[in-house]
């Protein structure tokens, strides 16, 4: 990662993308301390490498990540929103037709769910510390489980996931 990778952005501190979860261009941004204000791009320069290392940790804690949304029982709510869309009638199993157009048999196993999970963005937060940023992250489905909606997750400053609700 360079710092040429990185614009500044009218919400947070910076902004760029990066490749994680197989997935190429995810956009995620970087918000600092109030006190970075008039010195960011020095700042920036000088944390790469801990902006790198919570990229690092997202792309190793995939499991993780979907544990709780499993534990969350994220995978019933995908069912519960999945059974509301067109019912597919050439099937045999039960099936219904997404948003996107894709076709998903009931019900939905774990694993399909967690399958279909990408990234749809995130943003890193040092405001409190170097050390331990927060990270929220947004995350969709292909199928589109939830019509157009992500699922909002909470990363504490301990690495504590939290599964939020429904953004969008």
């Amino acid at each position: 990662m360079n710092i040429r990778d990185f614009k500044k952005s009218d919400v947070f501190t910076f902004e760029a993308k990066c490749n994680l979860w197989n997935k190429e261009n995810v956009n995620f941004s970087v918000d600092f301390f109030d006190e970075a204000k008039g010195k960011e791009l020095e700042i920036l320069s000088e944390h790469l490498v801990d902006i790198e290392k919570q990229l690092q940790w997202i792309g190793e804690n995939r499991t993780s990540i979907e544990k709780a949304l499993i534990d969350d029982d994220m995978v019933s709510l995908a069912d519960d929103w999945a059974s509301s869309a067109a019912e597919a009638e050439d099937e045999e199993q039960e099936c219904y037709i997404m948003e996107d157009g894709q076709k998903v048999f009931m019900p939905i196993s774990e694993e399909d769910f967690c399958k279909s999970l990408y990234i749809d963005g995130l943003n890193i937060n040092f405001e409190n510390s170097w050390d331990k940023p927060t990270i929220d992250m947004y995350l969709c489905c292909s199928p589109d489980y939830f019509a157009y909606h992500c699922i909002s997750i909470f990363i504490d400053e301990n690495k504590k996931i939290e599964a939020g609700s429904l953004a969008g």
